[in-house]
């Protein structure tokens, strides 16, 4: 028996199978976990496209009314809603319309040393930090073992 053993290697098998089978429980579990963060991925995709569609017909009905005020405005002598709560309204409108449709509701400039907008140019900022190592091509490295004394 140990014979043969020996001649089909029969040690080494059973330690390749016992490896082949535990790697394919680990990628089970990696492709479990995948899963379930696509799904949670998914459920959040489906909340944000239900809030940006409330949000849009929130400022549809926001315009409607600041609509509805302006024209009561103008017919109005003692001038009910005033121009001011018809501005307040308008730019809700336009904040939840930026935000439903993906825009920023803000701006935000850089400005430089002299007020001017800031412009960054990345490779002569490192040509002035590194000088003409910025410029010089990539070196490869091969990586080698080495063996710390008492460590193994």
């Amino acid at each position: 028996m140990k014979h043969w053993s020996a001649d089909n290697r029969w040690d080494e098998r059973v330690l390749e199978h016992a490896e082949a089978i535990a790697e394919a429980e680990r990628e089970g579990a990696r492709e479990a976990a995948k899963s379930g963060v696509k799904e949670q991925a998914a459920q959040w995709k489906e909340r944000q496209e239900a809030h940006r569609r409330e949000e849009w017909l929130l400022r549809e009905k926001l315009l409607e009314l600041a609509r509805e005020a302006t024209r009561r405005w103008y017919e109005c002598d003692d001038k009910t809603p005033t121009l001011e709560s018809i501005a307040k309204l308008l730019e809700l409108a336009s904040k939840l319309g930026r935000l439903a449709s993906g825009l920023g509701t803000e701006r935000t400039e850089l400005t430089g040393p002299e007020g001017g907008v800031l412009q960054v140019e990345i490779r002569t900022a490192l040509a002035r930090v590194y000088g003409a190592a910025a410029e010089a091509p990539p070196v490869d490295v091969e990586a080698t073992v080495v063996a710390v004394e008492g460590k193994q």
